[in-house]
């Protein structure tokens, strides 16, 4: 019995970190097509102010740093949950979940997870510097 449920825990806590992590891409992909629309959009038409469209693509990635900033610590919660249910299986119950696969994903989602914060983070001090000193004709 105390086996089942910890392999419930385990499952629970490790589809709450894929489902971040579904989250996380899906607001990539927006806001990958935001910019890259935005850009295309500045290139094509001639305006004589831009900084508003940078002020917006600085709010964008302000709010992408936050989002993903919660993500993170969501995902740092049921990743040690996860962690700590898979530690009290017993070896043949990890055999049967086939746990290493799953630790590598879990490792290398962990890796990713304290980049993304990062690059929206950056990306906002870029369109920051764009909106303060882009000419205005």
């Amino acid at each position: 019995m105390a086996d089942e449920i910890l392999l419930e825990v385990f499952r629970q806590n490790f589809e709450n970190m894929r489902h971040a992590e579904r989250e996380r891409t899906g607001f990539m992909q927006f806001y990958a097509l935001v910019i890259a629309g935005m850009l295309g959009f500045m290139a094509y038409v001639n305006f004589t102010d831009v900084r508003p469209l940078w002020g917006v693509l600085t709010a964008l990635s302000f709010f992408g740093f936050l989002t993903n900033r919660r993500w993170s610590a969501n995902s740092s919660v049921d990743e040690n949950k996860a962690i700590e249910a898979a530690n009290k299986m017993p070896e043949e119950l990890r055999e049967v979940v086939s746990f290493g696969a799953k630790e590598r994903y879990i490792s290398f989602v962990i890796s990713l997870r304290k980049l993304f914060p990062w690059m929206y983070a950056l990306m906002t001090l870029v369109f920051l510097v764009f909106a303060i000193f882009s000419p205005s004709f």
